[in-house]
């Protein structure tokens, strides 16, 4: 058992991974313990908890992913890393561009396009298939650098000042971008910030938001490239925002408009309101009390959270029935 794949996976923690073995829907050949041919099954990524990012496996039915308890898709639900999982060796496929910064949807993409003629093998089978599929995030990339937290916007004068907490890693600096109220990015950096402070000129007056990631010179076999992390986002409200009047709504009590009341103090509490709304615009949002556990109590004021993202908030209140 000591010697078998997936006992390896067990004992130590593996990027990529890749098996092979006469298979069903939830089993491989001679990569387990089980039975005389030493099956895997697919529980056994839950049960024993491999330890790989990156699976690439085959044989015989485990493209049918849509099947309960296939093996592709068992790989996914180890308690312990499973990233994504593909079907390979008929067509092959190329992941080697994610060591220059690429996602693993590109080299899936790639190779699945493949004529022949731009990546070639000894036994190029089943050339252009699309079988092989992608479980698992296409977005996801070889070397991740932890972002900066905590992205603040003020303004000084005319100006905009960012600040943030640094990210953790050994990086170059942070690149700033901003963005107008339809929320495209343009990033406003020529070079990286050595700092954790931005002092963008002129723009206290606009509306929009910031994003601040950090990026590192990363260097591997395949060559060198400038890696970035996810961003951490401001919002910037503008000192020229025209107020729109308010709308007077009868029975309407107003908690919150421009500024919280005096004495006011923040509350906590969560409720799930469906999709986000499309960006760029405001909308009103209602919650009846019954679904926060309010209807029939005496409620003084509200509060607001925001985890990641960008988000204005204004008028705030309670509507009689």
């Amino acid at each position: 058992m000591e010697e078998r794949w997936l006992q390896r996976l067990v004992t130590d923690i593996y990027l990529w991974a890749f098996g092979s073995g006469g298979g069903s829907d939830r089993s491989v050949g001679t990569l387990g313990a089980h039975g005389p041919w030493n099956d895997l099954w697919s529980s056994d990524f839950l049960d024993l908890r491999p330890k790989t990012a990156f699976y690439l496996m085959f044989g015989s039915w485990f493209a049918d992913w849509s099947q309960s308890d296939n093996i592709l898709r068992s790989a996914l639900a180890s308690r312990e890393l499973g990233l994504a999982a593909a079907w390979c060796g008929r067509p092959h496929l190329f992941f080697h561009h994610m060591g220059v910064g690429e996602t693993i949807g590109h080299g899936i993409r790639l190779s699945q396009n493949n004529p022949g003629t731009l990546y070639q093998n000894q036994v190029q089978r089943q050339l252009r298939g699309i079988h092989v599929a992608l479980l698992g995030d296409p977005t996801l990339r070889l070397h991740v650098i932890a972002p900066p937290t905590e992205a603040r916007s003020e303004t000084t004068g005319a100006d905009v000042v960012l600040t943030w907490k640094p990210s953790p890693d050994k990086i170059t600096g942070y690149h700033v971008y901003r963005a107008p109220g339809d929320g495209r990015f343009t990033r406003i950096t020529g070079s990286p910030v050595g700092e954790t402070r931005f002092v963008d000129p002129n723009r206290a007056r606009e509306v929009g938001g910031y994003m601040v990631r950090a990026v590192a010179l990363n260097t591997g076999p395949s060559g060198s490239y400038v890696n970035a992390s996810q961003g951490a986002f401001a919002s910037h409200r503008g000192t020229a925002t025209a107020q729109q009047p308010p709308v007077v709504i009868a029975g309407e009590t107003v908690w919150v408009d421009e500024a919280l009341p005096n004495g006011a103090v923040g509350g906590a509490g969560r409720r799930h309101m469906g999709e986000l709304p499309p960006t760029g615009r405001w909308v009103r949002l209602e919650v009846p009390a019954s679904a926060v556990e309010l209807e029939g109590k005496t409620v003084s004021g509200m509060g607001f959270n925001l985890f990641d993202g960008r988000a204005t908030w204004d008028r705030a209140g309670k509507r009689t029935p």
